[in-house]
């Protein structure tokens, strides 16, 4: 695999799992999900692992070759999906606690 689609492709990762723990409804105050609770807590950590590899991968072409835009574009777009799943399993995991 070309190490400069690696990328793109942990971006598009992440955003198919951010849509798919939207809408199983990660976001809901009621606390009423269609996935279990453990297996959207996986897709989030999978994705924070997944994404944040993109950032520095994208972070590394970008630094060999400074007029590589698209590489700071893409370890931007995987930054925010990081942080971004992050708070999202975070929010899961302490939102679930008893008392």
């Amino acid at each position: 695999m070309n190490k400069n689609l690696f990328p793109w492709i942990a971006s598009g990762a992440g955003l198919i799992l951010v849509s798919v723990l939207f809408f199983a409804g990660a976001m809901s105050p009621s606390g009423e999900y269609s996935l279990p609770l453990l297996m959207m807590l996986f897709m989030s950590e999978l994705g924070v692992l997944v994404t944040g590899a993109g950032a520095y991968v994208g972070a590394q072409i970008w630094l060999r070759q400074r007029s590589n835009t698209t590489a700071l574009l893409a370890a931007t777009a995987c930054t925010a999906l990081a942080l971004g799943l992050l708070w999202l399993g975070l929010t899961l995991w302490y939102g679930n606690q008893p008392g």
